[in-house]
């Protein structure tokens, strides 16, 4: 929703995020200006020893609080087994039977 209500507000954004998958489809990173966001996996995929994060970096005006934003985020997150958090896999058949809200 952020994106589709202010993408004009939003000047950058960039991150990286522990996505649901095998190993080698895990880490992911974005970065965009206003709507025009490109997505696909890290080239160095996670190391053994490295904490899995979710990191996010909005640069922009008019923005929600961060806090807002932070709710909005773990919303849209799931528990791994290895105990931190990471993003489901998207499935476009599971969005047409409305089974991914929009956050």
């Amino acid at each position: 929703s952020l994106l589709r209500l202010r993408a004009q507000d939003l000047f950058r954004t960039k991150g990286v995020l522990n996505v649901a998958g095998p190993p080698e489809m895990q880490k992911f990173v974005f970065q965009g200006v206003h709507e025009q966001i490109q997505l696909g996996p890290a080239i160095k995929q996670w190391g053994e020893n490295e904490k899995r994060i979710n990191k996010f970096v909005f640069i922009g005006q008019n923005l929600p609080p961060r806090d807002y934003l932070l709710k909005k985020l773990k919303e849209c997150s799931a528990t791994s087994d290895i105990g931190g958090s990471y993003f489901p896999v998207y499935n476009p058949e599971d969005h047409e039977k409305g089974q991914h809200d929009d956050h």
